[in-house]
């Protein structure tokens, strides 16, 4: 048992070399706020590791606690074998490709943000000097 586990295992090391560090896109209908109507499932995800690597993936092998049900980028694991663990990186994107814009929109607030902090210290800073 111990020598068929270990061919198995070396049979895998070419597949976890495939999927480690492997980015792929999921596209899904989303909302407003990021939501996804419906949900990214493990079968989804397998079907796009089994298109990016060329061999088939098992849906089992996906370690998802849960669905995905927003749009963003996941670090999920494939337990090919006990010892073959590869992390690849899963982006949600909405159909049309909203995933950018909630980042954006993210990004803005965060600079309008520091703009306000800076002209706060500046307008403190004008008044000392008055």
């Amino acid at each position: 048992a111990d020598g068929k586990r270990m061919r198995d295992a070396s049979d895998l090391k070419g597949v976890f070399d495939k999927l480690e560090g492997l980015s792929i896109t999921v596209k899904g209908r989303s909302g407003e706020g990021g939501h996804l109507y419906g949900s990214i499932t493990n079968i989804a995800i397998a079907e796009a590791l089994t298109e990016a690597v060329g061999q088939d993936i098992d849906r089992r092998t996906i370690s998802l606690p849960e669905p995905i049900r927003e749009l963003g980028t996941f670090e999920i694991p494939v337990r090919l074998h006990m010892d073959l663990v590869p992390t690849v990186t899963v982006v949600v994107e909405d159909a049309a490709g909203r995933y950018f814009a909630v980042v954006a929109e993210e990004e803005l607030a965060d600079d309008n943000t520091e703009d306000d902090a800076t002209d706060e210290v500046a307008d403190e800073k004008a008044e000392e000097d008055n």
